[in-house]
């Protein structure tokens, strides 16, 4: 539901578009998984990453809007053929999560 929710407000529909879930018992191991992926220690709720097409965050964290942000971050990614700047990402990232509150 929330996925058609993100496409339709992106108006973007990537054909055979299927991401990974992936939540963590607590924030704390979630900040583990990032550091050991990207090797640097950062506060966060969540993340996507395009090379594994997987979203992650916590049972604590994962709301909605959480997980509305971090699919339009994915559904972006595959929409284009190449990847957009990760500005225009994230801005496109925050228009669905305020769409959402509409």
């Amino acid at each position: 539901v929330v996925a058609r929710k993100v496409k339709q407000i992106l108006n973007m529909y990537p054909a055979g578009y299927e991401a990974q879930l992936k939540v963590f018992k607590d924030r704390r191991a979630l900040q583990d998984y990032y550091e050991g992926i990207f090797g640097q220690r950062k506060k966060i709720i969540s993340f996507y990453v395009y090379k594994r097409n997987t979203i992650y965050t916590s049972q604590k964290d994962i709301s909605e809007h959480v997980l509305a942000h971090e699919l339009a971050h994915s559904i972006v990614d595959h929409y284009f053929i190449i990847l957009p700047p990760e500005n225009i990402a994230e801005m496109l990232a925050i228009h669905v999560d305020n769409r959402l509150k509409d």
